[in-house]
Formats: structure tokens, sequence, C-alpha cells
């Protein structure tokens, strides 16, 4: 959402992982970014919708500014082969080192903290992902991933055995009156990294905006929000996803009856979801 100016503000930009519907307004856990009188946001902004209004592509598949010295960068898919191989979260996950965080950053232990709320994760997308995830859980990263849709192979891969066991996951979804149907979810779409990235061991990164890790996710259209060392916004992000992988609702009880319709089938719990 744009506008131009809204009371005493100008050149605002509103990013977020909600839709303009019941579910968003009723049923999901999201979030929303607000730029404010960042000129130059504004107009990157406004040229991407301009162009899709008129349906013609943006300059190339891929669209990026960044602004405040490269700490912030807004972007759009969808992508293609060569953008896909610049993929800023896989780039940062590859450069992640587990340990030797400095004071004020990582956890008390000096590990590096790494908290994902992908909303959808599935596909080969989500399964590449995945393998960071599982790698760096493995080399002693302080890592928790709270989701609403998952894929098999990716659920077998960070739930299978492994040196410190299982990747902590957590299921952000709700049945709250136990007929085997989920009602309220994540759709939040966010990563955060604290900690070790490359060579600075006081970094902090995180992304956020409308996108899923799946495979529709990158032919289809989607805002991206990239935060570069702003460790104010990454703690922030981080935190929220913590208190709620610690406090998120438990679902009503579900009979027998209703267990057994679920798993045959008859009963879709997903079927209030979109699942890509």
């Amino acid at each position: 959402m744009l506008f131009s100016k809204a009371g005493k503000s100008r050149h605002v930009y509103m990013n977020s992982s909600a839709n303009w519907g019941d579910a968003a307004a009723n049923l999901q856990w999201n979030d929303m970014y607000t730029f404010v009188g960042d000129r130059s946001i504004y107009d990157a902004a406004a040229r991407v919708f301009d162009e899709a209004w008129r349906d013609k592509p943006v300059k190339g598949p891929w669209f990026e500014h960044s602004t405040d010295g490269g700490s912030v960068v807004v972007a759009w898919a969808p992508t293609d082969s060569k953008s896909r191989k610049r993929d800023r979260l896989l780039n940062t996950l590859r450069k992640v080192k587990c340990r030797g965080a400095a004071r004020g950053a990582g956890n008390a232990n000096g590990r590096t903290v790494i908290r994902s709320a992908p909303d959808v994760i599935r596909g080969e997308p989500g399964m590449t992902v995945a393998r960071q995830m599982r790698r760096l859980w493995n080399a002693g990263c302080d890592v928790k991933i709270g989701y609403t849709v998952m894929g098999k192979d990716v659920s077998k891969l960070l739930r299978g055995p492994g040196p410190r066991g299982p990747v902590p996951l957590r299921h952000l979804t709700q049945d709250f009156d136990g007929d085997g149907v989920f009602d309220r979810y994540f759709h939040l779409k966010a990563y955060t990294v604290n900690g070790v990235i490359g060579k600075n061991k006081k970094a902090t990164w995180m992304s956020a905006g409308s996108s899923n890790t799946s495979g529709l996710a990158l032919v289809s259209d989607e805002a991206f929000t990239y935060f570069i060392n702003r460790p104010g916004i990454t703690k922030r992000y981080q935190n929220h996803i913590n208190y709620w992988f610690d406090h998120f609702p438990q679902s009503s009880p579900t009979s027998r009856l209703t267990a057994r319709r679920v798993a045959s089938g008859e009963v879709d719990p997903y079927a209030k979801m979109e699942m890509d």
C-alpha cells in the first residue's frame, strides 16, 4: 500500500504478509512494516505498482532498491534463473557461523540465533532452505522454526536424527473448536539471523514480506524487505517469533471419530489455508 500523503506524513510504503480478507482480519497472525518519509523507497514501490497496473513488467524479473547505505533493501519478484542465484536468504545462511558471536550478539553462549516463521516451507525451495537450517542446527546454531504448512520431505529432514537431534519446530496452527480443521494460524513470512555472518561477529540480518518459501513464490508477484545490520528491528522480530513459539494457543481436543476422519482424509485440516 502506498500513500503520497497521510495526515502529516508523506511517502508512506506499507509492506505486509496480510491479504485483504476475512482470514487476515480474523484467523491469521500477520506483520506489516511501514516506511514513512523515505522518498526513494516510495518511488521504487510506486514504479513497480504503476507497471503492474499497466500489466507491463518492471525492468527485469527481479527488482531491488536499497537505501540507508545498503542496510535496507526492498525487492519484488518474480525471479528467473539468474536472479535466483542471488537469493539473499540462501546466500546469507551459507555464510553463517554458529560460534563466536561478540558480546551483545547471538545468545548468552555466543551462538548465532536463527529464527524462522516462513508460513509455507515446501517444494525444492523449501528443501534448499531446510538443508541449510539442518546444517546450521547440527553445527551448533540456536535455531527455531515456526511454520504453518511444511512439505513431508522437509519435515522428514528437519525432524530426523542428527548429532543434536531434530531441529526445534513448532506448528503454529490452532483448531479452536475441535473439528479437525485449523482455524487460526501464523501467516508471517520472516527469517532472522543474529550472530556471526562471514567475518562479522556482531551481525544481524532479517527478511520479511509476502513470500512463502515455496516454488510458487519464485514465479509469482511477491514483496520483500531485507534489513542488514539493523539490530533493533531484527531482534524485535526474533523476540516476536520466540514469544509465539513458546506461547502459541493450544488447540481444542478432537474426538476419536474426528481424528479417524482426519487420518482417512475425509476431513482436511488445511481446508481454510492456501497451501503455497
